[in-house]
């Protein structure tokens, strides 16, 4: 079937006519970056209810898509993970049951911080679930989420978040409970003014195989009732030193590779996931 946002296979239809998917990203990407950059000094005002979510979300896009801001009509689900998200027919009724919740919570009263952070962690797990449009929900809902945890009282350094770790954390929140995203998130979280904005400059910070390491490493540490909180960075540690023992690729054309070339040899690295930090 279709897709009706696509104007080429993996190319949302978009203002510019581009039909090159890696071209499209990153003017998305470039443009995304500079309206969130926007947004760390001149917030949306809002009520943190489902309208100010779609004028994030239109705010952030407005320059590449003219669909910015509207929901879906269309089954999606997690890249690479097999979990659907909402089915389009059912967004606006769970989008209200989900916002009636952050209504009730009242974060602008303020909170203590275990409490600030646990509610945003839960409700952000929801808000993931129900992917509300084509593209840029999670940058939206990081948006979203940051200004609501600011209305508390409370800021998110993003430099010592690690974006993987949240990546993995909210498909994990999708699947089972928001705890590991509550925990990986709870290391950044100081009182407001105490730091400068990290939001736009820590977007994109996302790599494909970190995702999937800590998505298993969490199921995990949950499965083995380990009361401690998740810590990303024991298992970043570790992968970091299994890509130094990886052996690097022999020489192109050497005897042992059997090919001939101009290209030098090199280790394997993890490529970018550049689904996810689009979305």
């Amino acid at each position: 079937m279709k897709d009706p946002y696509e104007i080429a296979p993996g190319v949302l239809n978009n203002k510019y006519g581009i039909t090159d998917p890696a071209k499209l990203a990153v003017v998305e990407r470039a443009a995304a970056y500079q309206r969130i950059l926007q947004l760390e000094t001149q917030p949306i005002p809002g009520n943190f209810d489902f309208d100010h979510l779609k004028k994030i979300h239109q705010f952030i896009l407005q320059d590449v898509y003219d669909w910015a801001g509207t929901l879906r009509t269309r089954d999606t689900g997690a890249v690479g993970m097999n979990l659907p998200h909402c089915r389009p027919e059912h967004i606006e009724n769970q989008a209200a049951f989900i916002f009636r919740g952050i209504a009730k919570d009242n974060f602008p009263q303020g909170l203590p911080k275990d409490r600030a952070v646990d509610r945003l962690a839960y409700h952000w797990g929801e808000t993931t679930v129900l992917h509300p449009f084509r593209d840029g929900n999670s940058r939206t809902q990081r948006v979203f989420f940051d200004e609501l945890l600011k209305s508390s009282g409370w800021t998110i350094d993003w430099q010592k978040v690690h974006a993987s770790a949240v990546q993995a954390a909210r498909y994990v929140a999708m699947e089972a409970t928001h705890t590991p995203l509550r925990d990986v998130l709870a290391v950044g979280v100081h009182r407001n003014g105490t730091e400068p904005p990290t939001l736009a400059s820590t977007q994109g910070n996302v790599i494909h195989l970190e995702v999937a390491e800590h998505h298993k490493a969490m199921i995990e540490h949950l499965r083995s009732g380990n009361r401690a909180p998740y810590n990303p960075h024991e298992l970043s540690d570790l992968m970091r030193s299994r890509l130094l023992d990886y052996p690097s690729q022999p020489p192109t054309g050497s005897r042992e590779s059997g090919m001939t070339g101009p290209e030098t040899s090199r280790t394997q690295t993890p490529k970018r996931a550049h689904d996810l930090d689009r979305d």
